[in-house]
């Protein structure tokens, strides 16, 4: 593998005998060895979903170029199968874990942090081992809800997700922040919980 001098006649013989054997490096062997799986484990609400699909396909090609695999599993939006997905994630022993979004809490994730690096995404969270991204879902909400307004429309539906999660919450705020600035009242029968997937929509 380059890593150790050897003989150019020894090099040659090794890889004649990979030629011969058809020989497949072990990635678990090799971890065992180095230490490292070069695997991540990421954790999404749905491999399914548009827009989870971009950002899975994305970390593919990220993790590819850098000579890593991702192990992918879905939480489905419960906190407890969530948890069952990291726990098999961390039996394989992967080097890594990407958390897109999820029920997850802030001290779970924390706690994950202690004994492997975590990167999760739809947080705004700071801890040793752990890098977290977040969106202002409030601001998309309202910078949509103003294009359907500047379209001339009057009369907006407003879908949200998981009443008590944090991102819905943040969504319906930009969603009524744009109807009252626009001089217009929150219709409530215009307003009602989804779960975060198209069907629901």
């Amino acid at each position: 593998n380059g890593t150790a001098d050897v003989s150019e006649e020894k090099r040659a013989a090794v890889i004649q005998a990979v030629a011969d054997l058809g020989f497949v490096p072990n990635p678990v062997a090799r971890g065992l060895a180095g230490g490292r799986t070069l695997s991540i484990g990421v954790l999404t609400q749905a491999i399914d979903s548009p827009f989870y699909g971009v950002a899975l396909r994305g970390i593919e090609v990220a993790l590819g170029a850098a000579g890593y695999s991702p192990l992918f599993m879905s939480g489905h939006w419960h906190a407890a199968e969530e948890a069952r997905c990291i726990d098999i994630l961390r039996s394989r022993c992967v080097d890594g874990l990407i958390v897109l979004t999820g029920r997850l809490s802030d001290s779970e994730l924390r706690l994950g942090a202690q004994s492997l690096p975590v990167v999760v995404t739809g947080r705004s969270l700071k801890a040793a081992n752990l890098i977290s991204l977040d969106f202002d879902h409030r601001e998309g909400a309202r910078q949509a809800t103003q294009h359907l307004l500047d379209l001339g429309h009057r009369r907006i539906a407003f879908i949200g997700g998981v009443a008590e999660h944090p991102d819905a919450i943040e969504r319906l705020q930009g969603y009524r922040s744009a109807i009252v600035a626009a001089g217009l009242h929150v219709e409530p029968a215009l307003v009602v919980p989804g779960a975060f997937t198209e069907a629901s929509g």
